[in-house]
């Protein structure tokens, strides 16, 4: 104690005995992982939360793959094809019928472009 008496440390109207005080310690623990991939001890203990947590996580992983691989895709052949960015916008804001506009711009772009006197 802290230079105080039983009697003082006591809460005043209780009339119970208090009991050992217990002290919690928070412990915070910073990581980086740089994989797209958690740590097996890590999906582990997202199973023990949510049974199939694991498996939905692969399939997140993998869907989040394919897409970027399209996007990579159409960045690349929209970087090679006559009108760079355009056209990839136009696919990816209109599907098919945005890359159509978009390939007729380009089209009608670089014929006003090359015409001109």
């Amino acid at each position: 104690m802290t230079g105080l008496s039983e009697q003082e440390s006591r809460p005043e109207n209780s009339g119970q005995e208090t009991g050992p005080t217990t002290q919690e310690t928070l412990v915070q623990v910073e990581g980086r992982i740089s994989s797209p991939l958690l740590p097996p001890a890590i999906l582990r203990a997202y199973g023990d939360v949510i049974s199939n947590a694991p498996e939905r996580f692969m399939v997140m992983l993998e869907k989040e793959n394919s897409h970027r691989r399209f996007v990579q895709t159409l960045q690349l052949v929209g970087g090679i094809g006559l009108g760079g960015g355009l056209l990839t916008t136009c696919v990816l804001l209109g599907g098919y019928p945005g890359g159509l506009l978009g390939s007729v711009v380009v089209a009608v772009g670089g014929w006003l472009f090359y015409s001109r006197d």
